[in-house]
C-alpha cells in the first residue's frame, strides 16, 4: 500500500514539475501543415515557405510542408519559387487547420496578358509582362510581350490623329 501511495505521489510530483516546465516559457508552439498548389490544382515541389521572413521549409513533391515549433499567434507566411508567383499571408496560426496557398506559374501569367491586350488594356497588359520579368529575369515572352504593347499603343494613336483629320 505505502509503494503505492509512493508511486502515486511520485506521479503527481513529475505531473506537477511538468506542467510548471511546460509553462515557463510562457510561447505556446504548434506544428503548421499546408500544400501549395497552382490554378490547376497541381502540387508545387520546392516552393519555399517563410514564417515572419525567416526560412523555414521547402514543399516536397505532393506540394505539402510541416514546419514544426511554430509560435502560436498572427504570423506572415510568404514564399516563393523561380517560375511562379510569390504569397504573402497575414494568418493566425493556432494549429487546427491546414494552411494553402495557392500560386500562379509562368502559363498564366502570359495567358492574363495576351487577354490584356487582346481587351486593349494595355497598362494591365504592360503590369503583368513586367510581372513576368520579375518572376523568371530575362524572359523572351515577357519582352516580347512590352514590345508588341508598345506597337499598340503607338498605332492607337496613329488611330486617333487619323481620324481627327
Amino acid at each position: 500500500m505505502r509503494k503505492k501511495i509512493g508511486v502515486l505521489w511520485g506521479l503527481i510530483f513529475c505531473t506537477v514539475l511538468f506542467m510548471s516546465c511546460a509553462s515557463k516559457g510562457g510561447k505556446d508552439t504548434i506544428t503548421v501543415y499546408g500544400m501549395v498548389y497552382d490554378s490547376k490544382n497541381n502540387p508545387v515541389q520546392d516552393y519555399e515557405i517563410l514564417i515572419n521572413s525567416q526560412r523555414e521549409s521547402f514543399t516536397d513533391f505532393g506540394g505539402r510542408f510541416v514546419i514544426y515549433d511554430v509560435p502560436k499567434g498572427m504570423c506572415e507566411i510568404s514564399g516563393n519559387k523561380p517560375g511562379f508567383s510569390s504569397s504573402r499571408e497575414n494568418l493566425y496560426l493556432d494549429g487546427k487547420k491546414i494552411i494553402y496557398l495557392r500560386v500562379k506559374d509562368l502559363e498564366e501569367f502570359y495567358a492574363a496578358c495576351f487577354e490584356s491586350m487582346e481587351n486593349g488594356n494595355y497598362d494591365e497588359a504592360e503590369k503583368t509582362a513586367k510581372e513576368i520579368l520579375d518572376l523568371a529575369g530575362e524572359d523572351e515572352n515577357a519582352a516580347c510581350f512590352l514590345s508588341v504593347i508598345d506597337i499598340l499603343r503607338k498605332t492607337e494613336e496613329l488611330e486617333e490623329v487619323f481620324d481627327e483629320i
